[in-house]
């Protein structure tokens, strides 16, 4: 009978294990097999958290974009295509900027002057 000796979490398992008279290196292979299976799930778990990451910064960068195209439409009514692109190519920082220069300028055109 083999001892428990290699994951004190799978002693059941061993045990059922132990049915088939199961040698010691025969053992070592299953529980090699089920550590390559536990880091296979941590490395795919730490994937999706990294893709939740980056889907949320993206998000609020959309956010960013929409709120000041809002904005320059509540203001000034018609946002020209042009304006558009370079919103949606912006960086959330200088579209920030933006947003508080719709607040001070009195055309569209003064809100994207650098």
């Amino acid at each position: 009978m083999l001892t428990k000796f290699l994951n004190p979490k799978n002693d059941l398992a061993y045990d059922e294990l132990n049915r088939f008279s199961w040698t010691v290196e025969e053992m070592r292979a299953y529980d090699s097999v089920d550590m390559k299976q536990a880091a296979d799930r941590a490395v795919l778990r730490a994937a999706k958290e990294e893709g939740h990451k980056e889907g949320r910064e993206e998000g609020r960068e959309e956010g960013i974009q929409e709120t000041l195209l809002f904005l320059l439409k509540q203001k000034f009514k018609t946002v020209p295509e042009h304006y558009h692109q370079k919103v949606g190519q912006t960086n959330p920082e200088l579209l920030r900027k933006w947003m508080v220069r719709v607040l001070e300028c009195l055309t569209i055109d003064e809100v994207f002057t650098e």
